[in-house]
């Protein structure tokens, strides 16, 4: 009789048991970190997807907080001039009050001092009124915002007073008179020479301004102040688009970080039912091809009970 005796068995078990248990180990490592990338080696171009989609993640993050910091600019600079406005009506009323020819000449002089503390407050809320450190009434500088996740993803908010004719800006102040580079001012397109609202004085016919001092009969005062409302209503329009516009682009970005998480999360996070499956599979097989390598082993050694 020939007997033959090979070790294939044993080497097919030992294999099979190694690739169960590295399945299995893997299978752990997944639902342990909660991810189906655990290395580079998992799969190349997915793990480099995931890392751009996580940048730009990040950095919509970032963007969103710049969109919301300038929301609160414009919230704070629009509140500013609503209240200029109310300032610049309530010294309206006082000038019509104080041309009817049945006021006193005391109640002049509470008239020009209602007028003076007004002129006063917007004075303060032209100065003072600021946003981190930046005056948002002066009209000297333009805000660029950092609104996307990409180079030249900005948008400029255009507070700088013009020194031209095309009247944009947001600037307040109280001295600036009428023809000295006005534009983009609340005084703009005003032709009264010598004009400014800290320049006023009321009689009982006229409102009256002057200019170093000397008084100036300004007979059309009222209109200009009735253009300077207008002035404030369109720097109050301006801001008003620039908030509508940086709330559009804020749901639009977060949109797209949404749609960037989905993407990223259908590269890198576990499928949890799918990998405990798997896990439950390949610990069954590790265990059968153990089972099996034990019965391989077993098997060779009954060569020996042949042998005298």
């Amino acid at each position: 009789m020939f007997l033959s005796y090979s070790s294939s068995a044993v080497y097919s078990a030992q294999r099979a048991v190694a690739f169960h248990t590295k399945n299995f180990s893997k299978n752990i490592e997944q639902l342990a970190t909660g991810k189906q990338i655990t290395s580079a080696a998992d799969d190349p171009s997915g793990m480099t997807m995931v890392s751009k989609l996580k940048a730009k993640i990040a950095s919509a993050d970032s963007a969103a907080k710049n969109i919301s910091d300038a929301i609160t600019l414009l919230s704070t600079t629009d509140s500013a001039l609503e209240t200029v406005t109310g300032l610049l009506q309530d010294i309206r009323a006082d000038f019509v009050n104080a041309t009817s020819g049945t006021v006193s000449a005391g109640d002049l002089d509470v008239l020009q001092t209602s007028i003076n503390e007004k002129v006063g407050a917007i004075n303060s809320i032209a100065t003072q009124t600021e946003f981190n450190g930046f005056s948002v009434l002066s009209g000297a500088q333009d805000f660029t915002i950092q609104t996307g996740v990409n180079q030249g993803n900005t948008v400029t908010l255009n507070f700088r007073a013009d020194t031209g004719t095309n009247y944009s800006g947001i600037a307040v102040s109280v001295s600036q008179e009428v023809g000295a580079n006005d534009e983009g001012h609340m005084v703009e397109n005003v032709v009264t020479a010598g004009f400014a609202l800290d320049e006023l004085s009321v009689d009982a016919v006229n409102i009256n301004a002057y200019d170093n001092g000397n008084y100036v009969l300004t007979a059309n005062g009222l209109t200009v102040i009735d253009t300077m409302i207008d002035n404030v209503s369109r720097m109050r329009s301006t801001v008003g688009g620039y908030i509508s516009a940086m709330d559009s682009r804020l749901e639009n970005l977060g949109n797209m970080a949404t749609n960037w998480d989905i993407a990223r999360s259908n590269r890198e996070d576990v499928d949890v039912a799918k990998v405990s499956s798997e896990m439950s599979r390949n610990q069954i097989l590790r265990e059968s091809a153990t089972a099996m390598l034990a019965q391989a082993n077993s098997s060779s050694g009954l060569v020996l009970n042949l042998l005298p």
